[in-house]
């Protein structure tokens, strides 16, 4: 299970944070989809909640 409020501290945080390991495992989860579902690049989905998961999330 995914928590919405977790993943929306780990998009205000992550953000913030480049180039360093997500806040929140969930994030992965949603990164997997996001690809599944091709609307995020499979070498994105690294657990780090940045601006590039934003956009996948933003289209879906």
């Amino acid at each position: 299970m995914v928590s919405r409020s977790l993943l929306r501290a780990a998009a205000r945080s992550n953000s913030q944070m480049a180039g360093t390991r997500g806040t929140y495992a969930g994030v992965i989860v949603v990164e997997a989809a996001l690809v599944d579902e091709g609307l995020l690049a499979e070498q994105y989905a690294d657990g780090h909640y940045g601006t590039t998961t934003l956009t996948g999330m933003s289209r879906w």
